[in-house]
């Protein structure tokens, strides 16, 4: 009970964070949440998932469809986006590098200890999007250590700061664009950024 109690969680972080996703130009990024949130709904067994679950992972691939057919149709206008769905090598890198702007981000907060509602959100957002990575692509021990620490960050931060508001959408929406500036769908990702800071404060 406990485990799907959790994975409801999950599924339903992940569904909020693929809408804001596409409110914030990343929509590739938010098709790839809802792929992973359907996949964890699928994990279950038959006897421990329920109607509601079935309804919803029902829903988010009619979603990921209509995405699909939309950059498909329109891929003379956007290759970027077409690619990004099409050619795996290039997906992985492209939310990874996403990703690891956001982490070293996050990072960065950390350290100054700017503690705020964003932190917590973009730590959950960071680990959710290495964990979909690890299932989608196979990057299990490439992202195990980043997984940890965020998994550290947002235990660390529950212990040590008092419960933290809902963070305002707003504020969500252009910590995302800020983000999201360099690495529109028809250009080229964010560059990876180096983490030697986080692994010299260790």
């Amino acid at each position: 009970m406990i485990q799907v109690l959790k994975m409801s969680s999950t599924v339903g972080r992940l569904v909020a964070t693929a809408g804001d996703m596409d409110v914030s130009g990343l929509a590739a990024i938010g098709y790839y949440l809802r792929l992973y949130a359907v996949e964890l709904i699928l994990d279950e067994s038959r006897d421990q998932r329920s109607e509601e679950q079935t309804q919803l992972a029902t829903k988010l691939l009619n979603q990921v469809e209509e995405y699909k057919t939309a950059v498909d149709t329109s891929k003379d206008e956007d290759q970027g986006a077409f690619t990004i769905l099409h050619d795996q090598d290039k997906a992985k890198t492209y939310v990874l590098n996403f990703t690891m702007s956001l982490y070293n981000e996050k990072l960065k907060q950390l350290k100054d200890g700017n503690w705020d509602a964003s932190l917590r959100r973009g730590l959950w957002c960071c680990l959710d999007l290495f964990q979909c990575m690890s299932k989608l692509w196979g990057m299990q021990n490439e992202l195990k250590d980043r997984i940890k620490y965020c998994k550290i960050y947002l235990r660390k931060i529950a212990r040590e700061k008092p419960p933290v508001p809902q963070v305002d959408d707003k504020e969500l929406d252009e910590m995302l664009e800020k983000l999201n500036t360099e690495s529109k769908e028809e250009n080229s990702p964010p560059a990876f950024i180096d983490e030697s800071e986080e692994r010299g404060s260790e």
